[in-house]
């Protein structure tokens, strides 16, 4: 995995269990599909966390996201219905550094 260089953390308190590398809402859930505006995603959850918890959550850097489908260097990026980077053709989160597969990992530019 390579590294992070989170500009802004912040931490959230975890609505329901999170998963590591996973988008998360402003109201501390997992983001799913229907979240693609960036209006309604926070960051990237950056450890595991359970419901009740308090997790730290990069909202501004370079951060890893876990992918669920294949991107490529410049793809905009958004959540599908896991919370795990898609890319999208019109609204985006973040920005896709590098190519990545379906079921790894990439960096992207949150700002």
């Amino acid at each position: 995995m390579r590294g992070q260089i989170p500009t802004l953390t912040i931490t959230a308190q975890a609505s329901a269990d999170l998963l590591a590398y996973h988008f998360v809402t402003f109201a501390g859930a997992q983001a799913t599909e229907s979240d693609v505006s960036s209006a309604t995603i926070l960051g990237v959850v950056q450890a595991d966390a359970k419901a009740g918890q308090d997790v730290a959550v990069g909202a501004i850097g370079v951060l890893n996201v876990k992918t669920g489908d294949a991107v490529s260097k410049g793809d905009k990026i958004v959540s599908d219905a896991q919370g795990l980077a898609t890319p999208s053709t019109s609204d985006a989160f973040g920005i896709a550094l590098h190519d990545a597969v379906a079921g790894g990992v990439v960096q992207i530019l949150i700002r």
